[in-house]
């Protein structure tokens, strides 16, 4: 039986509302917000689930920043943030999308040639950091943030990847960016190596033709996502009981929930194809670079001393690599923090602390 991607009367990822309960508890809602058509992609049909708060009336100080996003990676969603709901700040308006094609947001479908090849350049181009970026502006905005520059992003995985690509299209908006555990793209990628390559096995196995990586996905999600999320050594005081284990079942099942839908495992192989060599992402940041293009807004990378990052690189490396493309790097602050991959779910009240600090909260 082949598989339909074309079409958005999939079901959508089941993901049972009680996840969202500890984010209720301390003051966010939850909302769809739609995301307006761009010339480059007319068709788009487009809304984002987003957990947000507005700043609370006692705590409301002038703040070096007016809106904080948290940014997800893959395979995950806005709930990698939920041990964190409680010790965020009050005083700014906290934004926390599920990106296109994750979570509980759309998955806009990729129009293809009978070849397989792309309809046309928007489909090419619908995963790719740039197209992911704007949607968050575009939510922002429909949250009544005023563009009054003083917006500030922590992205985790591919959503340090998406705050990278905001930071260089959109520099009068962002005036802090905070990465976790990731270096920039296109060196990881021109610095592959063996050890990098097993690491990071599924930046090659995603990239491949459609429909090849999303059949074999869709076949086994939970085995696809036990061997993503168990692929990284985690902080040694994780545990495995349900209530404090790293990932809990709930959780993974919300996450399966989601790569058991045609159209957000197409979502989540586009990023991957937008990336790689040759892939719309590739050719921006490749541009940008020979443009001299630096992010301007202050930049702090935090990665985990257990983690790949780490182990393939070590400081020197992902500061030289991030030096080379943002303007205003936070050399002292930088630093890798006592964990693996997941700072969010890991180090929740030291990264809490680390954001604090960046940003004068």
């Amino acid at each position: 039986m082949t598989t339909d991607f074309s079409s958005s009367s999939d079901h959508k990822p089941n993901i049972d509302d009680s996840l969202y309960s500890h984010f209720l508890e301390h003051g966010f809602k939850r909302q769809r917000v739609r995301v307006p058509q761009h010339k480059d992609d007319p068709t788009l049909d487009l809304s984002l689930h987003v957990i947000w708060r507005e700043p609370s009336n006692e705590s409301q100080t002038d703040t070096q920043i007016s809106n904080l996003l948290l940014l997800h990676g893959h395979p995950q969603s806005a709930l990698i943030w939920s041990r964190m709901a409680h010790l965020l700040p009050r005083n700014v308006r906290i934004i926390i999308p599920d990106l296109r094609g994750h979570g509980l947001s759309d998955a806009p479908p990729i129009e293809r040639k009978d070849d397989g090849d792309y309809a046309n350049e928007a489909m090419s181009q619908r995963y790719s950091k740039r197209e992911m970026g704007r949607d968050v502006v575009e939510v922002v905005k429909a949250l009544g943030a005023k563009e009054d520059g003083r917006w500030a992003i922590v992205g985790h995985d591919r959503g340090g990847r998406v705050a990278h690509r905001l930071g260089l299209d959109f520099p009068k908006l962002f005036t802090h960016i905070m990465l976790l555990d990731i270096a920039p793209t296109v060196d990881m990628y021109k610095k592959t190596g063996p050890d990098f390559a097993k690491a990071y096995w599924h930046w090659f196995f995603l990239i491949q033709p459609h429909p090849f990586p999303e059949e074999m996905i869709l076949a086994k999600p939970t085995g696809y996502l036990q061997k993503m999320t168990s692929r990284f050594p985690s902080s040694s005081s994780s545990s495995s009981s349900s209530s404090t284990a790293l990932h809990p079942p709930e959780i993974l099942a919300s996450y399966a929930a989601t790569l058991s839908s045609p159209l957000h495992v197409q979502a989540t192989c586009e990023d991957y194809r937008c990336s790689s060599m040759g892939g719309s992402d590739w050719i921006a940041d490749e541009t940008s670079a020979a443009q001299g293009q630096k992010v301007k807004a202050r930049v702090r990378v935090l990665w985990g001393t257990r983690g790949v990052i780490e182990k393939l690189y070590g400081r020197q490396s992902v500061m030289q690599m991030w030096g080379e493309k943002c303007l205003n790097l936070d050399q002292e602050g930088s630093k890798a923090l006592e964990g693996g991959h997941y700072l969010p779910e890991e180090v929740p009240d030291q990264l809490r602390k680390e954001i604090e600090d960046f940003m004068g909260l």
